[in-house]
C-alpha cells in the first residue's frame, strides 16, 4: 500500500503514478529511491521522503509512505 501525505494542491493520483511503485511486486531500496528522485524531477515539492513504514524484514507486506511539501506556487510581479 502506497500512501501520499503532505500535498495540499497536487492531485495524490500524480503522485502515486509518478512514484511508480505498485502493489504486488516486490519492494526494493532502489525502488524507493528512484521514486523519490521521480517526484523531485516534477521541481513542485521542495523535499519529497519516500520510505517504508517499518523496516522490511522478512515481511510478506510493507506499506509504503510519501512525505512531500510543497514549493510556494508561482507568482508574477511586476512595476516600474
Amino acid at each position: 500500500m502506497v500512501e501520499p501525505i503532505g500535498e495540499a494542491h497536487t492531485d495524490p493520483k500524480l503522485i502515486l503514478n509518478t512514484v511508480n511503485i505498485k502493489t504486488e511486486q516486490p519492494l526494493s531500496a532502489t525502488a524507493l529511491l528512484l521514486g523519490e528522485r521521480q517526484l523531485h524531477t516534477l521541481n513542485v515539492f521542495d523535499w519529497v521522503s519516500v520510505d517504508t513504514r517499518r523496516p522490511i524484514a522478512d515481511q510478506s507486506q510493507a506499506e509504503v509512505l510519501v512525505k512531500v511539501h510543497e514549493g510556494k506556487r508561482n507568482s508574477i510581479t511586476y512595476g516600474v
